[in-house]
């Protein structure tokens, strides 16, 4: 080979591995950018977003025109790289006169396909793909008008390769793949959740917030609920001064007015009223001329659809029912909007936080916690179907009714109970057990009796206020 020729294939060489490079970046950023940001662009009259957006439409189309081009780009350069590279070894090796030795041709050889390896895998593959994958959306623009004309000039023959990739994978029994490149499932967005807090995109409470969005659909009312044993109310059957008083006692705005008890439900009233009264107001029968309307709906029902209906109606407040009939808790707007953003706490709340850590490394459960929001922050695997809370959970595994002090294992957790109010768990222990507590089995209490009360516990004092 001339050093003409040499230098000429050498410059092919060059250009067919930038080609090589073209199009893996084309192919990792088409991949990789959103199309949500493309219709921003779009929208502010970008012609080449426009064009970007037609390929990620036929992502399949054009993955297959980068893939065309990166074959016939690499047997390119396999085909003209190794031998201009191989003469341009040869060259100092003729200088030392040693280009007539038997194994030259060889040494030649391998340096030529060494040095094409490297070049292709550096500056072909590794260099475009890095830079496709940070800046996708700048890359994808870029190089969207020579990809629609290179598809408009290969669109026969890659609508060929792929009727052919079909009918193969066809024969073989699996359907051909569906334009889907941007559909997520509900796993996958929570782990591009995970995946950009943990690089910094998303801060902690706006990862929480949209996971607790992914949670709320699939919310009932029976596991937001106020249950019965809390709800505060007042009856006609006390006196005015009486149930005023259980009302500057509690703080709320919102009360349930009953006929009697809490499954006579006949309305709610708004302190607001009391305060601008258009009715005197002398006796606890006087409230029902400011009586409001209060909903009733099943304790099944999912909290999205008593949103809706919250909402139609301009109602802030629901009585849950179960399959009997019977009152079994309540629910208002703040209990659903907690389960989008976390707890709501005003100046007249003394709630303690639902799930808090102790000094000894442990932590502090209210037994109105859910089992699944117990197994996320605990990273437990406890499945129960019967019951919702870890209140219950704990009185099923004890098979009675519960007393302070009663001890029990869950996981690698050793669960003390805490707080007892009337029938109810009101607060639980987590204590992690040690590695020989755990080997050994001596954390297991009896089933059927109470380890009784423990020492050594940071229990932080006082119950927690009814709501």
């Amino acid at each position: 080979m001339t050093t003409e020729q040499c230098l000429f294939s050498l410059g092919v060489a060059v250009v067919l591995i930038l080609g090589n490079a073209f199009f893996v970046a084309a192919e990792f950023a088409l991949v990789r950018v959103r199309i949500t940001r493309l219709d921003e662009l779009v929208q502010g009259g970008s012609r080449q977003a426009a064009r970007t957006r037609d390929q990620v439409k036929q992502i399949n189309e054009y993955l297959s025109a980068c893939q065309l081009g990166i074959t016939v780009a690499s047997l390119g350069l396999g085909w003209i790289g190794e031998p201009a590279f191989a003469s341009l070894v040869a060259i100092p090796l003729k200088w030392v006169h040693l280009d007539s030795l038997a194994w030259v041709r060889t040494v030649e050889v391998v340096l030529a396909f060494s040095v094409i390896t490297y070049l292709h895998i550096v500056l072909g593959e590794q260099a475009p793909k890095a830079l496709a994958i940070q800046y996708a959306e700048e890359v994808s623009l870029s190089i969207s008008w020579p990809m629609q004309q290179f598809y408009r000039l290969s669109r026969p023959f890659i609508r060929f390769i792929n009727w052919s990739g079909n009918t193969t994978i066809k024969f073989l029994g699996v359907p051909p793949p569906a334009d889907k490149a941007n559909a997520h499932s509900p796993e996958e967005l929570r782990l591009l959740l995970h995946e950009s807090h943990r690089s910094g995109t998303l801060t902690l409470a706006e990862r929480e917030l949209l996971e607790n969005a992914f949670d709320f659909s699939d919310r009932t009312v029976r596991q937001v609920m106020r249950p019965r044993g809390e709800i505060v109310y007042l009856s006609l059957q006390e006196s005015l001064e009486k149930s005023l008083e259980r009302a500057r006692k509690n703080g709320y705005t919102r009360y349930p007015i009953c006929a009697d008890d809490v499954d006579h439900v006949l309305g709610l009233v708004h302190l607001k009223d009391l305060l601008w009264p258009t009715h005197e107001i002398k006796t606890a029968q006087d409230l029902l001329s400011i009586k409001r309307d209060i909903l009733f709906v099943p304790e099944m029902i999912g909290i999205p659809a008593l949103l809706t209906e919250m909402r139609r109606k301009k109602v802030l407040m629901a009585i849950a029912v179960d399959e009997y009939g019977v009152v079994s808790g309540i629910c208002t707007m703040e209990d659903i909007l907690e389960e989008l953003v976390g707890e709501i706490q005003d100046e007249f709340d003394q709630e303690h936080p639902e799930i808090r850590p102790t000094k000894d490394g442990g932590f502090l459960i209210e037994g109105t916690v859910l089992i699944e929001d117990l197994n996320r922050h605990l990273l437990l695997s406890i499945a129960d179907r019967a019951n919702t809370t870890i209140s219950g959970h704990i009185l099923s595994r004890l098979g009675r009714m519960a007393s302070a002090g009663d001890s029990l294992a869950v996981e690698n957790y050793q669960v003390r109970v805490v707080e007892v109010k009337g029938l109810r768990v009101s607060r639980l222990l987590f204590t992690p057990m040690t590695p020989r507590a755990l080997l050994d089995g001596t954390h297991v209490a009896p089933k059927d009796q109470s380890t009784g009360p423990g020492g050594g516990d940071s229990v932080p004092p006082g119950p927690r206020p009814g709501a």
